[in-house]
């Protein structure tokens, strides 16, 4: 679109010119500016709330290892015992 009003406002013939004057009255389409802002601000908030989920589920599987070690630590210091106690075959 802007490339066409170009070429029609062009003053040659061989090679191509346009002059800055001609440019100053060259429509380009542009949306508002609060529309811009709002296409902006969606997929930085969704990334926020990405992030969010991550920084969440990184604590949830932080607690999940040392509650592992935790078990691990019990049953290796005999503070608890498997059950049915019986011996490994």
């Amino acid at each position: 679109m802007i490339t066409a009003q170009i070429l029609n406002l062009s003053n040659a013939t061989t090679i191509e010119v346009i002059y800055s004057s001609t440019l100053k009255n060259l429509h380009v389409p542009t949306i508002p500016e609060g529309e811009q802002t709002a296409i902006v601000e969606f997929p930085e908030r969704k990334c926020a709330e990405v992030d969010d989920l991550i920084t969440e589920k990184q604590k949830a599987a932080e607690v999940m290892r040392q509650y592992k070690k935790s078990l691990i630590y019990e049953y290796v210091t005999g503070k608890k015992r498997v059950a049915g106690g019986g011996a490994v075959q």
